[in-house]
C-alpha cells in the first residue's frame, strides 16, 4: 500500500515484459511464505525470518498469520521501530485501527523522526476516515526515499497562509494522482493564492484550460527555469493541499466536474468511440486511446454530452 507501484499508464509498452505485474507479486509472496517457513524450521527464534514471512503473508492477504509472526519478532526485539511499523499492512487489512495506532506511536516514541512510521500512521488514519490527522501525517511520505521521491525545491514550505508572492505547487506520483489532486486548485484560487504549478507534461494543456488562473509548467529535469523566478516565495506538493482544504468530508465540494476538454477534438473522440460498437470499450483499446487522444481525453471526454 505505502510503496508506490508502477501503474499501467506509467509503463511504456516496450517495458511491459520486464516489469513486475500483480501475478508475479503474488507468486513472489507465496514463495516468501515457503522460504520463511524453511528458515524458521532451522532457527525458530530468527526475527528477520519472522518479519520476512509476515510481509509475505501480508502480500497474500493472510493478515492474522502475519500479525502472529510480527508479534513473535517484536517479543524478540521489543525496541525495533521497523518491526513496529511492519504491522501496518496486516492490521490495515484486519481493520485493527486502535492496535495499529498504538504500535506506530511506539515506533515514533523510539524515533520521532522516523518518517516511514509517521507516514503509515497517516495512511491508516485516512483509511479509517480521520482526514485531519491523516493528511498531517501523510505529509511524511516526502521525508523518505523509500516511500516517494521528494521533488523539493529550495523554498520554505507553505503553511496555508496568504503570501507576498507566488506559490510553487508541484505534482507528484502518477498522472491519475495529479488528475485527482488538481481538484483542489480551485480552492487556492478562491482564497486568492497566486500559484505556478509544475505537472506531468501530458496534463499541462488540460490543466491550463481548466484552471486559467494559474500558470502550468511541464515537469522535467532539471526543472524549468520559470520555477526559479524571484517572486516564488513558498512551495507545496499538490497532494498536500488536502491538509488545508480537505480535512473533513464536508469540505469536498459538490460539482459536476472540474476538467475542461478540448472541444475541437470531442467530436473526433466520440466518433471513434462509437465506431467500436457495443461492448468493445474495454482494456484492449487502452493503448489506442492513449496514442490517438492522450491521457486527458481517455479520462473525461467520455462524459461530455
Amino acid at each position: 500500500f505505502f510503496f508506490k507501484q508502477k501503474t499501467a499508464y506509467e509503463i511504456p509498452k516496450r517495458d511491459w515484459s520486464s516489469d513486475v505485474c500483480s501475478s508475479d507479486l503474488v507468486v513472489s509472496a507465496e514463495l516468501g511464505v515457503v522460504f520463511g517457513a524453511r528458515a524458521l524450521a532451522i532457527d525458530p527464534q530468527n526475527a528477520a525470518a519472522l518479519i520476512n514471512r509476515a510481509l509475505a503473508l501480508s502480500g497474500i492477504e493472510s493478515g492474522k498469520a502475519a500479525r502472529r509472526d510480527l508479534r513473535r519478532a517484536l517479543a524478540l526485539q521489543p525496541g525495533d521501530k521497523t518491526i513496529l511499523s511492519n504491522f501496518h499492512s496486516p492490521l490495515c487489512g484486519l481493520k485493527c485501527w486502535d492496535e495499529l495506532d498504538r504500535l506506530l506511536k511506539r515506533a515514533l516514541a523510539i524515533d520521532p523522526g522516523f518518517g516511514v512510521a509517521a507516514y503509515m500512521r497517516g495512511t491508516a488514519a485516512l483509511m479509517r476516515g480521520d482526514l485531519g490527522l491523516g493528511w498531517d501525517f501523510y505529509r511524511w511520505r516526502l521525508t523518505s526515499p523509500l516511500i516517494q521521491e521528494n521533488r523539493s525545491f529550495d523554498l520554505p514550505w507553505w503553511d496555508g497562509q496568504s503570501l507576498d508572492g507566488r506559490l510553487l505547487v508541484w505534482g507528484e506520483q502518477g498522472v491519475g494522482d495529479e488528475l485527482l489532486q488538481s481538484g483542489m486548485l480551485p480552492d487556492l484560487a478562491r482564497v486568492g493564492i497566486n500559484a505556478i504549478v509544475e505537472c506531468d507534461r501530458r496534463l499541462a494543456a488540460v490543466f491550463s484550460r481548466s484552471f486559467p488562473t494559474f500558470e502550468f509548467v511541464a515537469r522535467r529535469d532539471p526543472p524549468d527555469v520559470r520555477l526559479n523566478a524571484p517572486d516564488i516565495v513558498a512551495q507545496t506538493s499538490l497532494g498536500d493541499l488536502a491538509r488545508h482544504y480537505r480535512r473533513h468530508f464536508t469540505a469536498f465540494p459538490t460539482r459536476a466536474g472540474y476538467l475542461v476538454p478540448d472541444m475541437a477534438r470531442v467530436p473526433e473522440f466520440r466518433s471513434w468511440l462509437e465506431s467500436l460498437g457495443p461492448g468493445r470499450r474495454s482494456e484492449e483499446h487502452t493503448s489506442e486511446l492513449q496514442s490517438r487522444f492522450g491521457i486527458s481525453y481517455a479520462v473525461f471526454c467520455l462524459k461530455k454530452k
